[in-house]
């Protein structure tokens, strides 16, 4: 049936104890709930229009918006992804902004599947890997620092947040739709893996003694696992010297105590990239 007829004749959902906008509170406010249906609530125009560049030939798709949206940009948005099987939903504008998760909405949202997710063995050129990074924004920053520095594969520990949650999503900016996620236990799973010992793995401390990064000893040509720790205890230093990590820093001002971890991690990623264009 033809989408825009579809849109014309969606009711008006108007209570809170309907089926519908309890499943869709729990995709959007439960982790667990999220990854075991695989379904990504993604809010606002730009991020949406970043889903339907990345991922080729979506499924069926369901449209959440607020009744007093402008119908005409809700069209727009049909023509320019005509042929995609749509279910519409709509909201009494209280309810939606319940399950907003932007201060100005546009109105609108959707309901998608996950992007393919590896678990298992995949391709393996330039890495990173994440230990226990907690707040939504430094995770949404390093996927899109990573996905801006071409980094395909980043691989997150059980205490790390959830990539695809509503504020890691805004953070990455859809940068999420461009990276393979896998997920372990902890790091010491991931440091016995095959394919790490294939690859130059690199620490980043806070404490010990590390390696100034800008030092001309310091090659990162090659294929590189870089390994970031938590927001406020960093890495292991028995951890990384249990497992021979090349241990770096990223030399500041001694009046400031630390880097921000996505800070650091644009600086290590783009020193790579630096070297390899010379």
């Amino acid at each position: 049936m033809n989408n825009f007829f579809l849109l014309q004749k969606t009711h008006i959902i108007c209570s809170k104890q309907n089926s519908q906008v309890k499943e869709l509170q729990k995709i959007i406010f439960s982790n667990k709930y999220r990854h075991t249906k695989k379904l990504l609530w993604i809010e606002g125009k730009k991020l949406c229009e970043s889903y339907f560049q990345n991922i080729k030939n979506p499924k069926k798709i369901t449209f959440v918006f607020d009744a007093s949206t402008n119908k005409d940009n809700i069209r727009m948005f049909l023509k320019e992804n005509i042929g995609i099987d749509i279910n519409f939903i709509c909201l009494k504008s209280d309810l939606f902004r319940e399950i907003s998760q932007i201060e100005n909405s546009s109105g609108w949202g959707i309901i998608v599947q996950f992007p393919k997710i590896q678990t298992k063995r995949m391709s393996m050129d330039d890495l990173i890997i994440l230990d226990g990074i907690q707040d939504p924004g430094n995770l949404g920053n390093i996927i899109r620092t990573s996905a801006a520095a071409g980094i395909v594969n980043i691989w997150l520990t059980n205490g790390t947040t959830d990539p695809f949650s509503p504020k890691v999503l805004r953070a990455g900016s859809g940068g999420q739709f461009l990276i393979k996620f896998s997920f372990f236990s902890d790091l010491k799973e991931i440091l016995k893996r095959h394919e790490i010992t294939q690859m130059q793995v690199l620490a980043t401390e806070l404490k010990g003694e590390s390696i100034n990064l800008f030092h001309k000893k310091v090659d990162l040509r090659h294929k590189c696992a870089w390994v970031f720790g938590s927001e406020g205890m960093g890495l292991s230093q028995e951890l990384v010297k249990k497992n021979k990590l090349l241990s770096l820093k990223v030399p500041h001002s001694k009046k400031i105590d630390s880097l921000n971890v996505a800070s650091a991690v644009a600086i290590c990623l783009f020193e790579m990239k630096r070297q390899r264009s010379m």
